[in-house]
């Protein structure tokens, strides 16, 4: 089976996910600067409350679920391909981490002190993040902005595992991914077509 080439109405598609993502990241970076500076106060979650460290993570959730639809809507445009399907993978994980993110944040507006879910998103967030860059990079779809995103999703990862991770910083890493998809004109891709 040939594997297809996209032409501009794919193109079109890539950077309507490209707005996606660049959607979440400005959500997620206006909602923790300004708007819940100015609805919460000073915004230290490290000595927050856990019912404001909940109310501080809502705009993470926007910003994630518009994330992970901005990779659900990369997988569908690619989808026939291999790149297609790993990207469908990828966005699989990210509204995984988005469910465990609402887990989270109910956690804490019902009173309880846990955080350790919020590193389970962030993980499953940020591999969402490596395998799309990758799988771009590998069909030859994005070249520097996917390495840098998979490199920055990489950074963020050991960051958390080492136990200093901020993790609306985190969003960051998706930004040479958006603008790659943004500029994207055409995409000619050279993966192999999915087994029969």
């Amino acid at each position: 089976m040939a594997v297809p080439s996209y032409d501009s109405p794919h193109a079109r598609s890539m950077r309507s996910a490209g707005v996606l993502l660049l959607t979440g990241l400005a959500a997620s970076l206006v909602w923790r600067f300004f708007l819940a500076p100015a609805l919460l106060g000073d915004v230290n979650s490290a000595a927050m409350p856990g019912h404001q460290r909940g109310l501080l993570a809502l705009g993470l959730l926007a910003s994630a679920l518009i994330t992970a639809s901005g990779l659900a809507s990369l997988a569908a445009t690619l989808r026939p391909a291999r790149v297609g399907q790993i990207i469908t993978g990828a966005s699989i994980a990210a509204f995984v981490g988005t469910a465990v993110l609402v887990v989270q944040i109910v956690l804490l507006l019902t009173g309880g002190n846990f955080l350790g879910l919020f590193d389970i998103f962030a993980v499953l967030t940020t591999g969402a993040w490596i395998a799309t860059s990758m799988a771009l990079v590998r069909a030859g779809i994005l070249k520097w902005s996917g390495m840098l995103t998979a490199l920055l999703s990489a950074l963020a990862m050991a960051s958390l595992l080492a136990g200093a991770f901020i993790i609306f910083i985190m969003l960051l890493a998706t930004l040479p991914l958006t603008i790659g998809l943004l500029l994207r004109r055409s995409a000619a891709i050279a993966a192999t077509a999915p087994a029969t």
